[in-house]
Formats: structure tokens, sequence, C-alpha cells
């Protein structure tokens, strides 16, 4: 089983402690955006950057690396051809602040980028991914009074972090995820591995209440909509597949059920650009041997994973595509 890890939060300042990331890393990889926000508003969660972090980022990136369009991404990816300083820039959850913050910068260097979408929230279905991530950031002060709040809903022993599945846990978040914080990575334990989505959403359901705020109310301009599909489209960004739902762990899922996630997420968008999908971002990271089964069969030429990650000769490279989160080299650029 490929354990969850998820992307939305992170932990600028464990970031200057970790070397490896002082460094341009060797490509090829795509880099991962997902929440902006406006310069004088409240952020959107650690990890949400303004438009003139975003154009730095840019800038960096420029510099120390060849910027590939989408397009030219296939092109080289199929030919095999692909090169150290070879990146292309993604953005995944098909969030409206992306188009209306990132474009812009986009628009200014003349680049282009994959699209990572996910369907239901197209169709009026509001979800919990998101609801709950804007919930946490918008009224709690930081994660950590978040966790805190949390923690009083949960009926479970402080045990568990003596346990050996979640050292192991840990560890591999550690490796992999260097800028995340023990709360942090104890939140995804507990989310993910003690409580079950049914739990874990009565939970948050309840925090909600208290707050007095709706789900209604939090989903207001949170995504985009077709006729931003559409427009990214023409001007020759490519829309890429990240399921229906938005799973948390699609590697868990049954192949039906994965087969109904990725086939009504490829359907949406063939129906809307008149144009099949090549590509896909899983979410969180997640996929097994089914979902490559699958995207093989709807004939995506490439498929990216959410960390820099190298997996073995048994799955195919074009569908394990690393990519690096804007997080890891923000630090760089700022220096704060």
């Amino acid at each position: 089983m490929q354990h969850l890890i998820p992307y939305e939060i992170v932990n600028l300042k464990a970031i200057s402690k970790d070397k490896t990331y002082r460094k341009p890393k060797n490509g090829p990889f795509g880099v991962m955006f997902h929440h902006f926000h406006l310069k004088n508003n409240q952020k959107f969660g650690q990890g949400s950057i303004n438009k003139n972090e975003f154009e730095k980022i840019i800038i960096f990136l420029k510099k120390n690396y060849e910027i590939l369009s989408p397009q030219e991404w296939l092109n080289k990816l199929e030919k095999k051809n692909l090169k150290k300083k070879d990146i292309c820039i993604t953005f995944d959850d098909a969030l409206l602040s992306q188009y209306n913050i990132a474009l812009k910068i986009l628009n200014k260097y003349r680049l282009k980028a994959f699209w990572f979408v996910y369907s239901s929230v197209f169709n009026g279905i509001i979800d919990d991914f998101e609801i709950h991530r804007k919930f946490r950031s918008k009224y709690f002060k930081n994660f950590n009074e978040f966790f805190k709040n949390f923690l009083r809903f949960i009926n479970t022993s402080p045990d568990y972090k003596k346990k050996n599945n979640f050292k192991i846990f840990y560890k591999k978040m550690k490796r992999y995820y260097p800028v995340y914080t023990d709360e942090d990575i104890e939140f995804r334990y507990l989310r993910d591995h003690v409580l079950n989505e049914e739990e874990y959403k009565n939970i948050m359901s309840k925090m909600i209440i208290v707050k007095k705020t709706s789900k209604k109310k939090l989903s207001k301009n949170l995504w985009l909509n077709n006729y931003h599909l559409k427009e990214l489209s023409k001007r020759g960004h490519i829309i890429g597949m990240h399921a229906y739902n938005h799973p948390y762990k699609l590697s868990e899922l049954d192949y039906e059920t994965q087969n109904n996630e990725l086939k009504r997420n490829f359907n949406h968008l063939k129906k809307i650009l008149k144009i099949n999908p090549v590509s896909i971002s899983y979410p969180n990271g997640s996929f097994n041997k089914y979902t490559l089964k699958i995207i093989e069969k709807l004939k995506l030429r490439c498929g990216f994973i959410s960390n820099m990650k190298s997996y073995n000769s048994s799955y195919k490279m074009k569908f394990t595509l690393r990519r690096l989160d804007h997080s890891n080299i923000l630090k760089n650029l700022l220096g704060k």
C-alpha cells in the first residue's frame, strides 16, 4: 500500500535547516503549485503564495532551468530526450486563485503549464478536501492552533506515537517531506491511519459548526469552472486529469472504483475541451498498479507524482514523473 502524503501544509522555517533544498535539483521534473493569495489578503494556509513570490520563483527557474511548455515536455518525453535542466510548470486542484493570480505571471513570461483538475466540483459537488484546508487557514491563527482543537474531538490514546506503524510513517515523512512539522505529521497519521473517512469528516463538520460557518460559505470563489478550462486550453495550456472526486487514497480503492473515478474525469474533460486528456497527476501522489493499468488503457502520455521520489524499473518512467513542491525553493529566493 502506498501511503498518502498530502501536499497541503508546509513549514518554511524547516526548509532553511535542510541543506538539500539550498541548491537547484537536477531535472527533469515538474514544479508543483497549488494555492495563491492577493498580496495584502490573508494567506490561504501555509504554502500559499502571492503574485510577487510566484514571479520570483519563475525568475529563479528561468535562470537555472529550461522551462518547457507542456507540448515540448511531452514531445521530449516520448523521444526519451528530456535533459537535466528540463522542467515544466504544473498546477493541481482546479483552484480559481491559480487563474486569477498565477496566470498573469505566466502570460508575462510567455509560459504555459499543465493544469490538473478533478471534475466533481464542476458539477456542483462541494469537495471536502479543499473546504477543510480553507477552514483551517481562515478560522485558526496557525496550524498548531487548529491541531490542538482537532485533538479535542478525538477519542484515542496518545500512545499511538509509541507504536511501530507511527514511527515508520514519521520516518518516511521526514525523509521525503523534511518541511513538515511534527504536528503536521501527527495530523496526517491520525487522519489517514487512525480515523476512517467518516470519522474524520464528522469531526471536521463539528468544528465547522463551532466556528459558525458552513461548507457552502467556504466554497465561495474557490474553484475554476468550465469556461476557464476552455480558455486555458485555447491559450496552449494542457488540462490534465486528477480523478473525479479527489480521493484521499486512490491506491486503496479497488480496480472498478478507480476505473470509475478516472473515466468520469476523462469524459468530463473530453466533453468540455473536445480533445482526449493526455496527462494526469495522482491525487496526493497516491497510485498503484490498477491506476497505471487504467491510464494506459486511456492512452495517457504521462503521469506525475507529488514528490521527488524515484521509482524502480517496475514502473514506467513516463507515469512516475517527479515533481518539486514550490515551497522547497521559496525559502532560498526570499531569504527570510
